[in-house]
């Protein structure tokens, strides 16, 4: 700190009611003139509900200040009442904020700040299905399962409206299949065809989906050398006979 004789009466412009001291040199660079008191306090270059390190004490008005509580009513579930829209900043359509030394989504934040601590390993869901929204009543907490379980639910997911695989084929109950590795949902006639399908040349069962099997297509690959070696050494007896005739 510095002595007593080197504080001015000049209050910090952030609104924090510390008074500032007084310049000791002048610094062009950053606006300071030597015997002139500073304009804020130590590490106070913003209004004080707006600074990164904000006390936890203004916490709760400095998220306040970016919530609209007068957004839209869901139309799936009209009795929860109007949602309350994050108007900062904003990702993948969730609300983004500073907290705790680090970014979190904003939702999370509000649903301590109406309900309670998050227990570990749980995340926040909405049951308005609006990204945005800091209801407290909209938010409920689950694991990751029971967020990809409600999504299914409500229809949410793009995979889950298909009716068809890109080939054509129906997905009914009888005809899909989870991969237990990889997840997600294909089609058992097409998983088949591409596991057994036929060798076109041989008439032989492929283990894997290709244009030939193994054996066929190495002894393709053995033509295509022969062949192209052939080619090479005729245009090398041509090239010779050419120049023997030019001399």
């Amino acid at each position: 700190m510095y002595p007593q004789s080197t504080i001015s009466t000049h209050l910090c412009e952030c609104g924090c009611g510390q008074f500032t001291n007084i310049c000791p040199k002048t610094i062009t660079a950053r606006g300071h003139i030597k015997g002139q008191p500073y304009r804020f306090f130590q590490n106070h270059h913003a209004p004080v509900l707006f600074r990164r390190h904000s006390p936890p004490a203004l916490l709760e008005v400095r998220f306040w200040a970016k919530v609209d509580k007068n957004g839209p009513v869901p139309e799936h579930c009209p009795e929860l009442g109007q949602c309350w829209i994050w108007t900062g900043e904003r990702r993948n359509g969730y609300g983004r904020m500073k907290y705790k030394e680090k970014m979190v989504t904003s939702h999370r934040v509000a649903y301590e700040q109406q309900n309670g601590p998050i227990p570990a390993d749980h995340d926040v869901l909405h049951k308005c299905d609006n990204p945005p929204c800091q209801r407290g009543s909209h938010l409920f907490v689950g694991t990751h399962t029971d967020n990809m379980r409600d999504m299914m639910s409500k229809g949410r997911r793009i995979y889950s409206q298909k009716t068809h695989c890109p080939k054509g084929h129906p997905y009914t109950k009888e005809n899909s299949m989870y991969r237990p590795n990889r997840g997600g949902r294909i089609c058992r006639i097409c998983f088949y065809q591409q596991r057994h399908s036929v060798c076109p040349q041989c008439n032989q069962i492929m283990t894997y989906h290709s244009k030939t099997c193994q054996k066929c297509y190495h002894a393709n690959r053995t033509a295509r050398l022969r062949a192209s070696q052939t080619k090479v050494t005729v245009i090398e007896i041509h090239g010779d006979a050419g120049s023997h005739r030019g001399t």
